[in-house]
């Protein structure tokens, strides 16, 4: 998850003294290719369910070799194009392209840092404690983000929609740290608003990632857009959607196009009307919500996260695109952060029905 303002590019992190030596927090979930063993690999239409076990040495955690940015990106066409003709089954783009970029991973956004960090290598998840004394709770912390929903029983009935709402709004993709996200431009730079236990937020900015962070039943799925929602005081309330592969989106291809157009590009701008926001943010399901952190350094605690249950869904080129987009933006196109134990906080799911 990435942030806007100075949370811009991960969302604020913070605290703690350097740890002796890497985290091994997570390991189970990270994809091979990542200083990580892969033990089993699981790929159907409508996610990807991987487990990883071994963290490999500091030593051998090596960035794969890539061809220029050009070639990757007619790489990537190339290899989908002849994946989608694979009999009786659709691969998702996020297991698809880290084959194609040789096991390399990255994130989708980041935070406004003179530090600089990856999701591959010696700078990767487990060793963002150890690259700056502000992100210890990277690793001490004991409120991180993402997490794995079990998605309990409805605690009662509250619509996500009146905790979140969207108002037809433009939007420009900006170039961050280990890829992009879309900023708010209208409306006072607000493009909605969202209250949450007497706490008034805006809708500042939103980003996908590659695959989704957070998890179901343990299961991975392709992609997650994250709605970053910030009140005056700074605090921060982000909407999580996940994606399946599926029907393509077209709210999703209005969000490509834009930045297809060029991250530096200054007609580069997109305009969601509300119904595009109805398509991208799920109406009916249910939702969950729990307390974590930014899924970037520095990390930091006390965001309010809100996941919708339902995913929405993308096309096989759809996820190409946006993988191909993260490489043009000289990222690498898996971004996600593994996930991080619950330890004793409480998730706690609403139901749209009354």
């Amino acid at each position: 998850m990435q942030t806007c303002n100075r949370h811009r590019r991960g969302l604020r992190h913070e605290n703690p003294p350097l740890a002796a030596g890497p985290s091994t927090k997570g390991c189970r979930r990270r994809r091979s290719g990542v200083g990580l063993r892969s033990s089993a690999i699981r790929i159907d239409t409508h996610k990807v369910a991987v487990r990883h076990i071994h963290c490999l040495p500091p030593s051998t955690h090596r960035r794969a070799s890539l061809p220029p940015l050009g070639q990757q990106s007619t790489s990537v066409a190339a290899t989908m194009g002849q994946v989608a003709h694979t009999t009786g089954q659709v691969v998702v783009a996020a297991a698809l392209v880290a084959a194609i970029v040789s096991g390399c991973g990255a994130p989708a956004a980041a935070a406004d840092t003179a530090t600089p960090w990856a999701y591959w290598g010696a700078r990767s998840p487990p060793f963002w404690a150890s690259l700056d004394p502000a992100w210890g709770v990277c690793d001490s912390g004991v409120e991180q983000s993402p997490i794995n929903l079990n998605f309990p029983l409805p605690a009662g009935f509250l619509p996500l929609s009146q905790i979140a709402m969207q108002q037809a709004s433009t939007l420009k993709p900006v170039s961050v740290l280990n890829g992009f996200k879309y900023e708010c431009v209208s409306n006072n730079g607000s493009c909605g608003a969202a209250r949450w236990a007497g706490v008034e937020y805006s809708l500042v900015q939103g980003h996908l990632h590659v695959s989704g962070e957070h998890t179901v039943d343990q299961e991975v799925f392709p992609a997650e857009l994250h709605l970053v929602h910030s009140s005056t005081a700074g605090e921060l309330l982000v909407v999580g959607v996940l994606f399946r592969v599926g029907e393509e989106s077209q709210a999703l291809d209005k969000l490509l196009e834009a930045a297809e157009l060029g991250l530096s590009a200054s007609e580069r701008t997109v305009h969601l009307s509300a119904h595009d926001w109805a398509e991208l943010v799920p109406s009916s399901g249910g939702w969950c919500q729990y307390g974590g952190s930014l899924t970037t350094p520095p990390c930091s605690e006390g965001v309010t996260w809100a996941v919708a249950r339902s995913p929405r869904t993308a096309s096989i080129d759809q996820l190409r695109r946006l993988g191909v987009l993260l490489l043009d933006a000289e990222s690498v196109v898996l971004t996600e952060r593994p996930v991080q134990p619950l330890g004793t906080r409480q998730v706690t799911c609403y139901s749209d029905d009354a």
